[in-house]
């Protein structure tokens, strides 16, 4: 199974969380990466949207997993992912290229699967910057 994991919101070093604790305490922060996509806003946390030939990217972290095949189904279950029902879960898990170091590695990642017509994007595709600007962004990382 690939071991390595892109976040690009509320999982990143940035931010501090009992799921954020668990990432760390199973994983090894490897480096900056990013993606072809667009970045949206969901309400109180952000959504990626993937785009093989887009000319935007998004910002984030690539991680190293010690036992995936443990990490992932939490990191799952924080993303409220039913495997009974994909179709209706907001978020899907995907192994996608990212480019870090120069180089392109296939990393898992969570990738918003909803309609985001009633989104804003945020355009600068970096939720770092993008979160100290939006208090309820704040307020969803202040009760997780």
């Amino acid at each position: 199974m690939e071991d390595l994991l892109f976040v690009y919101g509320t999982l990143m070093q940035d931010f501090t969380s009992e799921i954020t604790q668990v990432l760390r305490s199973r994983s090894e922060f490897v480096g900056e990466g990013w993606i072809n996509g667009k970045l949206y806003d969901l309400g109180s946390y952000p959504g990626l949207v993937y785009e093989a030939e887009g000319d935007k990217s998004v910002r984030g972290e690539v991680y190293r997993m010690h036992r995936p095949d443990l990490l992932l189904p939490v990191l799952d279950y924080y993303e409220m992912i039913d495997p009974a029902q994909p179709a209706h879960n907001e978020y899907k898990r995907s192994l996608l290229p990212i480019t870090m170091f120069d180089q392109i590695q296939d990393c898992w990642t969570y990738v918003f699967q909803q309609s985001v017509a009633a989104f804003p994007e945020i355009s600068s595709g970096d939720y770092r910057t993008y979160f100290s600007q939006n208090p309820n962004h704040q307020d969803f990382i202040d009760k997780n």
